[in-house]
């Protein structure tokens, strides 16, 4: 039995440790696409885009 278990808690650790990647890759991909110059704020007033200016 202690052999099955173990198995289980690597499948489970391995399930894990993948959607945990997915997730940290997609949040690097996130980032870098919303650092680009031409990316512009989701939630940016027209007043926001004033401040932000020079």
């Amino acid at each position: 039995m202690p052999h099955e278990s173990y198995d289980l808690i690597e499948t489970i650790g391995g399930i894990a440790l993948s959607v945990i990647a997915a997730v940290a890759l997609f949040m690097f991909a996130v980032s870098l696409i919303d650092r680009h110059p031409g990316a512009k704020q989701k939630d940016e007033t027209p007043d926001d885009a004033r401040m932000r200016e020079p």
